[in-house]
């Protein structure tokens, strides 16, 4: 679904979606959820409910490619953990950005901040933080879309942010 200069819109509603798409080699087996490293920080791509379908997240419109055979995990904004404050450090907080692309306007980020500091580069995330926040958020989450299962790609924005049966 392309911008047509539609506004940034951050507002999220806590049973609205955001899916995340996860390649075949990192989760390709009989697993009913990937490992953490389907979650990468501190910006975590994913799309949203409110203006996509979970198969609209194996298109990349901006290069024009499409990963059929990934499968999509996705997690309730309300369900995200808000933060975490590994034990004698600092805290990290952590909140859904709707950052639309020209070609697709439900791209969003999860993003990370320590205090008012937004982290924007792996660096900046402690190692402690990374494994165990991506692993409180991966429990969270559900598998909408296995890896190489079909589905009929919707032509129809969504009506609702409630994640609609197919």
């Amino acid at each position: 679904m392309c911008r047509n200069e539609r506004e940034i819109d951050n507002t999220f509603h806590p049973e609205e979606y955001l899916f995340r798409r996860v390649p075949t080699k990192i989760w390709d087996t009989p697993d009913p959820m990937p490992e953490a490293d389907a979650i990468e920080l501190p910006d975590i791509s994913v799309g949203r409910s409110r203006y996509g379908h979970p198969e609209w997240t194996r298109l990349d419109p901006e290069n024009d490619r499409y990963f059929k055979s990934w499968g999509i995990i996705g997690v309730k904004v309300g369900l995200i953990p808000p933060s975490y404050q590994p034990e004698g450090g600092p805290a990290f907080a952590y909140t859904p950005s709707h950052q639309p692309l020209e070609q697709d306007y439900p791209h969003t980020e999860i993003q990370a901040f320590q205090g008012e500091l937004q982290l924007s580069t792996k660096e900046s995330v402690p190692e402690e933080l990374h494994l165990e926040w991506r692993g409180l958020l991966l429990s969270q989450m559900e598998a909408l879309l296995q890896p190489r299962e079909r589905r009929d790609i919707r032509q129809q924005p969504p009506t609702s942010h409630v994640l609609e049966p197919v």
